[in-house]
């Protein structure tokens, strides 16, 4: 009853579906791929995006990422890390972005440290990150402050604010 428990959450305090993306790990999701399936489906259908969180940690069948109803692949911070020291994590996270444009989802990169490691993945065609680049985790109090004083950049990755 998940996604009618959440769509009714969603109704009791008048916040539009569409403004909600719940994210499932990786692993979580290969867990039950027809239980979790259903259970997406279902969410998708009441307008409530879902993202595969860690995606690239070694837990999903490729098979099964092109027929769960996702919203956006998050790459696990694991892979983007190594980016600025192995060829073969830049090969690696390049061909995971090409996949997920072909599928048409949106990917965010997990775990930016560097501008190096932003400019990299900006440059591959990842519309969205997130990381410690960017900002460490902040109260709630503070988020939207420090949101509204970071520079806009048509340029940089794109900002979602809640």
């Amino acid at each position: 009853d998940f996604p009618d428990r959440i769509a009714g959450l969603l109704a009791e305090t008048d916040i539009d579906p569409s403004m909600l993306m719940v994210e499932i790990t990786e692993q979580a999701a290969m867990a039950d791929v027809g239980l979790v399936t259903d259970i997406l489906t279902r969410l998708r259908l009441k307008n409530i995006a879902v993202a595969l969180d860690d995606f690239g940690a070694g837990y999903s069948s490729l098979v099964e990422i092109y027929r769960m109803p996702l919203s956006e692949l998050k790459l696990d911070r694991s892979l983007i890390v190594d980016i600025g020291v192995s060829a073969d994590a830049r090969t690696v996270v390049k061909a995971l972005i090409a996949l997920a444009r072909e599928l048409k989802l949106p990917v965010c990169a997990e775990g930016i440290e560097t501008i190096e490691i932003a400019n990299f993945l900006r440059n591959t065609g990842c519309a969205t990150a997130q990381g410690f680049y960017f900002s460490r985790p902040l109260p709630a109090d503070t988020f939207r402050e420090h949101i509204e004083s970071q520079p806009v950049d048509a340029s940089a990755f794109q900002r979602r604010t809640a």
